[in-house]
């Protein structure tokens, strides 16, 4: 009986290190980032997209949509878990009927990305990387192309075979010219 006794409470002191050992997921941290904010009413989000060990082992993308003083936005954000535990490091975000096409995160990994609503569109570059095109929902896409290089072209391919190479919007000339 003394031996039935021990073995269930070792049995049951493993089962609950075991339980209290447990990693938590990607989604799991996600979803308690996202909700986090005071005012998650009034900034409903769906995550759209995830993918982990994307650049290597341990690292993660989302994609999520998000309602916010802005309007509906689009984000893409990177992650990295060390020592067991997530980490977001950098995140970028757009507008639907934005007219920058793309941006990009300016620490390494580079991720290059951006919203489309033109269906015309068939692939889009960064550099030499061929770019993940995501369709949310109609004719809104989300795209994203991870490179190690900063500051590469942006193409986009369109379904008749023509390319064009497409700007960064420079911030600081807009920003001059409504000074002057």
């Amino acid at each position: 009986m003394y031996l039935i006794k021990l073995f269930c409470i070792i049995f049951a002191s493993v089962s609950f290190l075991v339980g209290c050992s447990q990693e938590q997921s990607f989604d799991e941290y996600f979803h308690e980032e996202m909700e986090r904010h005071e005012d998650r009413e009034k900034r409903p989000y769906s995550l759209v997209y995830q993918d982990v060990n994307v650049v290597h082992e341990n690292d993660a993308i989302a994609i999520f949509e998000e309602t916010n003083p802005n309007g509906e936005q689009i984000f893409i954000a990177y992650f990295e878990k060390e020592n067991g535990k997530w980490h977001w490091r950098q995140s970028r975000g757009a507008e639907w009927e934005d007219f920058v096409n793309w941006s990009h995160m300016h620490n390494p990994p580079y991720i290059y990305s951006g919203a489309t609503i033109d269906e015309a569109i068939a692939e889009i570059y960064a550099g030499d990387k061929k770019a993940e095109i995501i369709t949310i929902e109609d004719n809104k896409r989300f795209w994203f192309a991870i490179s190690n290089q900063e500051n590469v072209d942006v193409k986009f391919v369109m379904e008749d075979g023509s390319e064009e190479y497409i700007e960064k919007i420079d911030y600081e000339s807009i920003e001059n010219e409504y000074e002057s």
